[in-house]
């Protein structure tokens, strides 16, 4: 799993990727990651969570962007109940991170 992850940080400026599952278990992950791969994973599980209740009429999250001052956060869906979260520092080009999270979330999601 860490092989298909690896591809992300081959994007200039990407920090680590993760997949997380809905209830905040960290699967796998590379890079680097501050506060630490499970905190942060269990941070975004809880984020994820927020946004499928207050926006339930919409659906489940599939994609989220957090563009932060210091860097990028993407959200993408692998299936019902796991997550790829890539991080990235300023400067991230956002329309390659979008694709190759969606290609890496397939490959994921085959493994899964």
């Amino acid at each position: 799993m860490e092989d298909i992850l690896e591809k992300l940080l081959k994007i200039s400026g990407m920090e680590g990727a993760l997949v997380v599952g809905k209830d905040g278990l960290v699967i796998s992950s590379v890079g680097r990651f501050s506060p630490d791969p499970d905190s942060f994973g269990a941070s975004v599980a809880e984020l994820v969570n927020h946004f499928d209740t207050l926006l339930q009429t919409k659906g489940a999250s599939q994609r989220v962007t957090l563009d932060q001052q210091n860097g990028v956060t993407q959200l993408t869906a692998i299936n019902e109940v796991t997550f790829l979260v890539a991080q990235g520092g300023t400067g991230v080009n956002l329309g390659r991170l979008r694709l190759d999270s969606d290609s890496v979330a397939l490959a994921l999601g085959e493994q899964l």
